[in-house]
């Protein structure tokens, strides 16, 4: 299963992936499924910031939004990888910051993969390689590393026990997938060294999705 293309006509999913697209300033042009007055064209969302429905002409070379549907294989969502009580979803996508890794997997039940345990760092090793962004800013009130959802960050896998003393280097966190170890980044403007994005969700997630 490869997915579809979002439907504007159902209202909960253009309110969703409106949500979605504005967290990236990309000034792209997205395919959509909608309902096109001229034969030959279809509808695609606008790069403005408030996107807007246009149609163009189905020749355009635009990008597409897609929806991968609930379809739950060994326990997780079709596209998902299941290892222990946990489902992954390679994205595919390296990029510059982490907003835009935020926004491709945060929402409710999903997030910015967070490394918990050695046995998840030695995991991921088996299906990708290289850097990747991790669920985990530093936050100025707590004076620690934070998860988005509040919680404090594992702190074992850095190379400093003194790791608030590398502040300097950036405020997020990425992990060299390779070694397990987490290093500082800067949040943003990281075009010539992207990093890769991949979700997280409990099993228990999916479960219940399937329930409903």
């Amino acid at each position: 299963m490869f997915g579809r293309l979002v439907n504007v006509l159902d209202t909960t999913e253009k309110i969703n992936v409106e949500a979605f697209l504005n967290g990236f300033d990309d000034n792209e042009r997205y395919w959509v499924d909608g309902n096109p007055v001229k034969d030959g064209y279809k509808q695609a969302y606008d790069e403005v910031v408030a996107r807007s429905l246009i149609e163009s002409m189905e020749t355009k070379h635009y990008k597409s939004v897609c929806v991968l549907d609930a379809e739950i294989t060994d326990g997780c969502a079709s596209g998902w990888t299941k290892d222990g009580d946990s489902c992954y979803l390679l994205t595919g996508q390296s990029v510059s910051s982490y907003s835009l890794a935020a926004a491709l997997c945060n929402s409710e039940g999903t997030s910015l993969l967070t490394v918990d345990s050695q046995d998840e760092s030695e995991s991921i090793k088996n299906f990708l390689t290289g850097t990747m962004w991790l669920d985990v800013r530093y936050n100025g009130v707590l004076d620690g590393m934070v998860k988005s959802s509040g919680e404090t960050a594992d702190h074992s896998f850095w190379s400093d026990s003194d790791f608030l003393q590398s502040l300097s280097s950036g405020l997020c966190v990425v992990s060299d997938v390779d070694t397990g170890v987490w290093h500082h980044t800067p949040c943003s403007d990281q075009t010539d060294n992207p990093h890769a994005v991949v979700c997280e969700a409990p099993l228990t997630f999916f479960q219940k999705s399937a329930a409903c």
